[in-house]
């Protein structure tokens, strides 16, 4: 990590780039040994995770398979309004 510049982090674009060289942060090993805190108050805790799971402590929990949706879709597909029960069916089918 001590090889690898702080812009090439995932999550880590050329302004906060900027800003964290302006904290003498370079490195992505820089980024893993900077203070989670301040990293959130300057930054966000988005930047402060990120720098957790360069140090290995997972944020975000890892799901195996995710859960099924519940939701109602809502189609528009048909073009005009639809007025015969035989041609939903046909449709549906």
């Amino acid at each position: 990590m001590e090889r690898v510049p702080v812009g090439e982090v995932w999550g880590v674009g050329r302004r906060i780039t900027a800003r964290l060289e302006s904290m003498s942060i370079t490195t992505a090993l820089q980024l893993a040994e900077a203070d989670p805190a301040t990293l959130q108050n300057q930054f966000s805790v988005v930047l402060e995770r990120t720098a957790r799971e360069l140090n290995s402590i997972p944020c975000l929990p890892w799901e195996d398979a995710p859960q099924p949706k519940k939701q109602i879709m809502c189609s528009r597909s048909f073009g005009q309004p639809l007025s015969q029960l035989k041609d939903l069916e046909e449709a549906v089918a």
